[in-house]
Formats: structure tokens, C-alpha cells, sequence
């Protein structure tokens, strides 16, 4: 009789749920798997506690990792670093024999738990998982971390790291992936509803917070108060309220952003943002819709995992983004993505000007 293998997965974000479920009801199928979800996204233990009645994962344990892993050290947390990464977590939990850790952030806890995981098995795997089509990237993730000097410690002391022992990547568009991981296909998602209906019990989403009436929907991202001097996004969705009318506008705030600046001007803003866009997206039928936005990776999320995808229109060229380099650097993924994926090209548009926008609405 074969033994299963068993795997951990460790999340900090829904997207990374997500693709997690959708690890386990394929590739993972026949595995036994035990799931992290730490305290970085908001909700996350009455999250955790919904998925473990779901009964998806083997075991579901939720961490409070938060405070631990913001960037900022004193000398205190230095040395609980160094320590974590040397010497592993003291838990219970980590100390069952795992095949493979699956993860996609490389903060402190990941690398602790790497370090105790490490001791029960030589022989781990260890892997990344999709977090979005713009996160293809694995140099800066995996060479050029805050954490490297210790690493490089652990490296002289053990002969392994994190970064030495993690091979694989997994991703539903492989082909777009240009770092050094071996390329693990992650199939698409052919029933929405099936995943959708997942989610509504996960988030314990009622029927009436489905129905969105506005034909547009603009998605909006963090540059106008992060990553640099503001882009304009804010006064585009004000001249696009008055192209299309408020009444048929509504707005989708990023989770980090909480101005009332929209509200304010009479603009209809999408009240549950704390449910992830894609259990929206899964429950609903939005082919007479319109997605608009600058930059948004939520217009991406579950339009390039799914088969069946929502036409959108990315406006970035329509704003100032000279003196923000995070705004940059998401249009320089874009533009690659442009390139490298079929599907982008197929089901959104790059709008250069004014004009082409207001053909759309009007």
C-alpha cells in the first residue's frame, strides 16, 4: 500500500486560499494536506474556522503571525529571527513528518517553520504557489530577502535554507513564469459555481450581497496614497462617474485603502469588501459588466484562472505615473503579462487615450 503524501500549505492572503483549494480538489487530491492561515488578512480565524468545517483540509490551524513578520526590527526581534531561523518553531504541530511546505511569502514565519520542518525530514520539498499572475517573480523573493544574512548563517551551520531547498512553483500560467522553479501547472478553473458555492461558505456570503445592478465596476488600486506622489487615479473615476452617470458606476476600494473620498462625492462604493472579489466573480454572471481600473490585480484574479472571462480595460495610460515607482513596476508586469499571455490579450484592453474610453462608455 503507497503511503500519501502529505503537505503543508501555509496562507496570508485569500488569493492564496484560493489557489490552495483548488491545489487539494486536483493535483492534491489523493494527499493528505494541513493548511496555516495566519492573522494577515482581515477575518482570517472566523475564516479559518468556516474552512475547517468544509472539511477540505485534513487540518486547519490558524497563527497569529502579524506583528512578527512587519519589516521593522529593533534588536530584540533580530535575535528572535536569528533564532527562528536557526532553530526552527517550538509547536506542537510542526513536528509531524511532513513531504512538502507550500508556500508563497518568505517571511520570518515561513522560514522558522522551514527550519523546524527541516528536522523531521531531510528529504522536504519545499514550493511556491500562485499569488496572482503579476507575483511570477522568484529573484527578489527568494535572493534578495530582508533575511538573507541569516540565511546565509544557517547556510555555513546546516548546509541548507529555505532558499536552497525550494524547486517547484506552482501556477495556473506556467508560460508566463520566467524564474528558475520547476513549472507545476495548476488547472484552471472550469466550474466556477463549484468553486464559487465553496466560498460563499468560507466567507459566509448571503445571497444579497451578490447583486451588483451598476454595468461598470471600477477596481481601484493603492497608488494615490502609496508607492509614490499620486497618480490621478481618483479624479479618473470622478470624470468616469460623470461620462457614464453615478447611477451606473460602482466602485470595488482596495482592502488597504479607506478614504470616504468617492462616498463623499456620491459615488456608490462596494459595501463587502472584505469578501474576496473571486467569490463574487464565481457566484455571479458578469458578461454584460464592464471592469475598469488602472492597475488592479483583482481584475486579473479570477479572470485568468477561470475559462470564461469578463471583458476589462486597464486605464494606467491614462494617469500620471512619473513619480510612482510601485505604480511602475505593476505596469511593467502588465506589460510582460501583454506579451506572454494568449488570454490577456484575448479579454483586456490597454486604453491609450481618452477618446477609446469614452467609446466604451458611451
Amino acid at each position: 500500500m503507497n503511503k500519501r503524501k502529505k503537505i503543508i500549505v501555509i496562507v496570508n492572503t485569500y488569493f492564496q486560499l484560493i489557489t490552495a483549494i483548488r491545489l487539494k480538489e486536483t493535483l492534491w487530491f489523493s494527499c493528505i494536506v494541513n493548511i496555516i492561515i495566519s492573522d494577515q488578512s482581515n477575518g482570517s480565524e472566523k475564516i479559518a474556522q468556516n474552512i475547517e468545517k468544509t472539511g477540505i483540509f485534513e487540518n486547519v490551524y490558524w497563527i497569529q503571525n502579524k506583528e512578527l513578520c512587519k519589516k521593522y526590527d529593533n534588536l530584540y526581534t533580530a535575535f528572535l529571527k536569528a533564532k527562528m531561523i536557526l532553530f526552527g518553531i517550538k509547536n506542537n504541530n510542526y513536528r509531524e513528518k511532513y513531504d512538502e511546505m507550500v508556500f508563497y511569502n518568505t517571511d520570518i514565519f515561513v522560514h522558522g517553520l522551514y527550519a523546524s520542518l527541516i528536522k523531521n525530514n531531510t528529504n522536504l520539498t519545499c514550493s511556491r504557489l500562485d499569488e496572482g499572475i503579476l507575483s511570477y517573480t522568484d529573484s527578489i523573493f527568494l535572493g534578495n530577502s530582508r533575511l538573507k544574512y541569516i540565511n546565509k548563517l544557517r547556510e555555513i551551520f546546516y548546509h541548507d535554507s529555505l532558499r536552497m531547498k525550494t524547486n517547484n512553483f506552482y501556477c495556473f500560467y506556467p508560460g508566463v513564469y520566467e524564474g528558475n522553479l520547476n513549472k507545476i501547472e495548476i488547472p484552471q478553473i472550469d466550474n466556477p459555481k463549484h468553486m464559487g458555492n465553496i466560498l460563499k461558505k468560507i466567507f459566509s456570503v448571503k445571497s444579497e450581497m451578490l447583486n451588483i445592478k451598476e454595468k461598470y465596476i471600477f477596481f481601484t488600486s493603492v497608488y494615490d496614497f502609496e508607492g509614490g506622489l499620486p497618480i490621478g487615479e481618483t479624479k479618473l473615476v470622478f470624470d468616469i462617474a460623470d461620462m457614464v452617470g453615478r447611477d451606473n458606476l460602482i466602485v470595488k476600494m482596495h482592502p488597504r485603502d479607506n478614504r470616504k473620498v468617492f462616498q463623499d462625492r456620491g459615488i456608490h462604493v462596494f459595501e463587502n469588501s472584505e469578501i474576496p472579489w473571486e467569490a463574487m466573480q464565481f457566484n455571479n454572471d458578469f458578461s454584460s459588466k464592464l471592469f475598469l481600473t488602472v492597475t488592479s490585480g483583482s481584475v486579473l484574479g479570477a479572470n485568468l484562472i477561470i475559462k470564461k472571462s469578463v471583458k476589462s480595460y486597464f486605464l494606467f495610460k491614462l494617469c500620471d505615473l512619473s513619480e510612482n515607482e510601485s505604480a511602475q513596476n505593476t505596469v511593467h508586469n502588465l506589460r510582460k503579462l501583454q506579451v506572454k499571455s494568449k488570454k490577456f490579450v484575448d479579454n483586456i484592453e490597454i486604453i491609450n487615450d481618452i477618446k477609446r474610453l469614452e467609446e466604451i462608455c458611451i
